[in-house]
């Protein structure tokens, strides 16, 4: 038994601007509450600083975000409104299954 929690549901680590990088990712603080959390690592030459660290897959991919693709995909849909973003339309679970393939290797 692993002393640190699983990680999360989390996005890539994306290079924001110069030795700045940001990881989009999740903290649950209760049975069917989470929040979404935001992760910055600076660097500077061989040192790295973590602002509000969060637990990441082992190779930092966002492969924790899989089996919820799988879940919802899993579904029959055809429009998706999300917090964020536009709201998809007609198309949605087709535009989904396009980016989870893209995103985690999906077929």
């Amino acid at each position: 038994m692993s002393a640190f929690a699983d990680p999360l549901p989390h996005g890539g680590i994306d290079e924001i601007f110069p030795d700045v990088f940001l990881v989009h990712g999740t903290f649950r603080s209760g049975p069917g509450i989470s929040f979404g959390r935001n992760m910055i690592v600076l660097r500077e030459g061989d040192t790295l600083t973590v602002v509000n660290a969060g637990r990441l897959t082992p190779d930092g991919r966002p492969q924790a975000l899989r089996p919820d693709s799988e879940r919802l995909l899993s579904h029959d849909f055809a429009h998706l409104v999300s917090a964020h973003g536009e709201v998809l339309r007609d198309t949605a679970r087709a535009d989904l299954r396009r980016s989870c393939a893209t995103a985690h290797g999906m077929e």
